[in-house]
């Protein structure tokens, strides 16, 4: 049986967070496919994306969030405070890097799961 071991995240510290795609696959076959992931970046830190958002929307949350502008409430159903403070993020075809400070000690682990969770869900 394998046992999980537990990481505690010092919320002082910044984290440099590496995710792979399984077998080195693309995780991006369109720019649509990279705007629902700069969006679900954002959502997953606060809550998650509203349900039935159509293509257009997206795209505009997703220009919007690195453009620094505020995006529409109805975009997204807020159920927390901010999981981590984000620093910065690269996008690669194979995989993705973070820069996280955790605001509570769960806090990055619930957020990557959040955050893979619902970019896998985008895509069933």
């Amino acid at each position: 049986m394998v046992t999980r071991r537990e990481i505690s995240f010092d919320q002082s510290i910044p984290y440099h967070l590496l995710i792979r795609a399984v077998e080195k696959r693309e995780i991006f076959a369109s720019n649509e496919d990279c705007w629902r992931f700069i969006f679900q970046i954002y959502a997953a830190n606060i809550g998650r994306p509203a349900p039935n958002l159509k293509r257009k929307d997206i795209i505009k949350a997703g220009q919007a969030i690195l453009l620094g502008e505020k995006i529409p409430e109805k975009f997204i159903i807020v159920e927390h405070s901010p999981l981590v403070n984000i620093f910065s993020f690269v996008l690669v075809l194979t995989h993705n890097h973070f820069i996280l400070v955790p605001n509570t000690e769960a806090g990055i682990p619930k957020y990557t799961q959040k955050l893979k969770t619902g970019f896998a869900m985008y895509y069933t």
